[in-house]
């Protein structure tokens, strides 16, 4: 019997060590898993993206709101430009009628009666190629004839009646050429008297393409009257108009003779001449 009872207890040691370890494996797996747990959720709190905020929806009665519109950079109106006047036609540079201009000649010159104060005509003649000859001082008058072809010519020269506050005396003077270039030639500076007459007296050349015809000059003299402080002055303006030259002249004291003077009476005698184009 001993030996079965030695047995017996040897049996129950080996089942209570196996009973022992199988205990011990069972709590050392618990414990991991715990850990595993608790690292997990600490990885989670520091290291996750956070979340999108949810898109709310509007409450059932409330309207939905339209969008609000965003300014767009919209130009401001232009304000158009102001329209260019175009010119008119030019006036043609082409002779005048000269037939029909010849007979009518004194009917272009300025004549008393054009005038409001009074004035007495001292000179009222055609000035003929002939004539031209002997009266021109600046040069050979046969040779500006020729040059020029000059046809002929017509001049006036009036002086106030009164004594009236207004010009002393007027002078008008118109030349007829064959052609345009023979004009052109006597307006020259090589031939135009009012460059080249020794007699002339001019103060100042105000201009030499003011707004009379094709070709103009506007001249101006001044003197002292003696013993006093006023003076005396003179406008001389020369035109060219297609084949016709013409000259005005006035003179007065100070205030009674200015360049619109010289412009009503050449503005008188373009007119008169636009009815023989």
């Amino acid at each position: 019997m001993k030996p079965d009872s030695q047995s017996t207890q040897v049996k129950l040691i080996i089942l209570f060590i196996v009973l022992y370890i199988f205990s011990a494996c069972s709590l050392s797996g618990r414990g991991g898993d715990e850990v595993n747990q608790n690292n997990t959720g600490n990885n989670t709190g520091d290291n996750a993206v956070n979340p999108a905020p949810p898109v709310l929806k509007p409450e059932a009665d409330e309207p939905i709101p339209s969008p609000t519109p965003q300014p767009t950079d919209t130009p401001e109106p232009t304000t158009p430009p102001d329209p260019v006047e175009e010119p008119g036609p030019a006036v043609p540079d082409e002779p005048l009628n000269t037939s029909r201009l010849l007979p009518a000649l004194k009917d272009i010159m300025l004549r008393p009666d054009d005038l409001v104060v009074e004035y007495v005509m001292q000179n009222d003649r055609e000035v003929d190629n002939t004539r031209m000859i002997t009266q021109i001082t600046w040069g050979d008058g046969r040779e500006y004839n020729a040059v020029t072809t000059r046809i002929t010519g017509w001049n006036t020269y009036m002086e106030r009646a009164k004594n009236d506050y207004a010009p002393f005396s007027f002078r008008t003077r118109l030349e007829i050429f064959e052609t345009i270039e023979g004009a052109k030639t006597a307006f020259s500076s090589d031939w135009l008297f009012i460059f080249n007459d020794p007699n002339l007296k001019i103060t100042e050349f105000l201009s030499t393409e003011c707004e009379f015809g094709h070709d103009c000059v506007l001249a101006y003299y001044e003197e002292n009257v003696p013993g006093t402080t006023d003076f005396n002055v003179e406008y001389h303006l020369v035109f060219r108009y297609r084949n016709v030259g013409l000259y005005v002249f006035s003179k007065g004291l100070e205030g009674t003779v200015t360049e619109e003077t010289v412009y009503e009476i050449a503005q008188l005698m373009l007119d008169r001449l636009a009815t023989y184009e």
